[in-house]
């Protein structure tokens, strides 16, 4: 993301990204290897249930949406999205719950939820979704997702890396046999 007027924009980034890393490091989450432990360890903490459900956002303006709603925390994310983008949507989201920005908002108006006709009826009581990207929460959960990524890709024992240390494995045996 290029900061309008600065020659390097690197520059203005790094101590948002450094105070960001100093308050994950405050905030102890303790060890996670994937996105569904994360959410979880968000969800305890924040004593409310957290569900992160694909959705058909295509049309709308939205690429992903926090709910609450008085029984349950929903992000939303759009279900089309490639694997990648859907994990880091997520990510943006339970940046927000970590970062408190969910408890700065005031109840939500009904604005968002009249572009998803499929929420009609349902008791929103709180929504989060990007809007500028100049604005300071949404930088913020942007980083803090960012950077939540960055470790979850370092801890991951996902199937991919698995099948890739399988693969490591037998061709250094093949090349032991040779």
């Amino acid at each position: 993301m290029r900061l309008p007027n600065s020659p390097d924009p690197g520059r203005e980034l790094r101590p948002v990204q450094q105070a960001l890393t100093e308050r994950l490091e405050e905030l102890d989450l303790g060890p996670f290897q994937s996105l569904a432990e994360l959410r979880e360890i968000i969800s305890k903490r924040r004593g409310r249930r957290i569900e992160a459900m694909p959705f058909p956002l295509r049309g709308t303006n939205i690429s992903g949406l926090f709910l609450a709603t008085p029984d349950v925390d929903l992000i939303l994310y759009e279900q089309d999205a490639p694997l990648y983008h859907q994990e880091h949507i997520q990510l943006h989201e339970l940046s927000h719950v970590l970062l408190g920005h969910v408890d700065e908002r005031e109840p939500s108006s009904t604005d968002v939820l009249a572009q998803l006709p499929q929420l009609h009826g349902h008791t929103v009581v709180k929504v989060l979704q990007r809007t500028d990207y100049e604005e300071r929460i949404e930088h913020e959960a942007e980083t803090m997702a960012s950077i939540l990524a960055m470790r979850l890709r370092q801890r991951s024992s996902t199937p991919e890396s698995e099948e890739l240390r399988r693969i490591e494995r037998s061709l250094s045996l093949s090349r032991r046999a040779e």
